[in-house]
């Protein structure tokens, strides 16, 4: 479908990992579930971007994804290798009405 099996892979995972929480089939842990997702969202998000620009993808050589049912003690997921522009969020998502000024 995009080409790359790398991406679609990623992008199979973050369209489960949505789905898992939604129709409730793991433990939600509310702010840590929501920042994984984020997290994961944002990964996705650079790798596609990667494969339209024709660049690098972004590495992960870690947990390959966040694992949702996971104790809510540890950290946030995030991917091994921090992409530029992964906290900045008004780069990553300049359309997101958020970081529009008003009219």
């Amino acid at each position: 479908m995009l080409g790359n099996a790398e991406v679609e892979e990623r992008y199979r995972t973050l369209v489960h990992l949505f789905l898992s929480v939604r129709q409730k089939d793991c433990e939600v842990t509310p702010g840590k579930t929501v920042g994984d997702l984020r997290n994961y969202a944002k990964f996705v998000k650079l790798s596609l971007i990667a494969l339209v620009e024709g660049t690098e993808l972004p590495k992960n050589e870690g947990q390959k994804h966040p694992h949702l049912a996971s104790s809510g003690d540890r950290a946030q997921w995030h991917p091994s290798h921090i992409p530029p522009d992964f906290d900045d969020e008004a780069t990553l998502d300049p359309h997101d009405p958020q970081f529009r000024p008003l009219p």
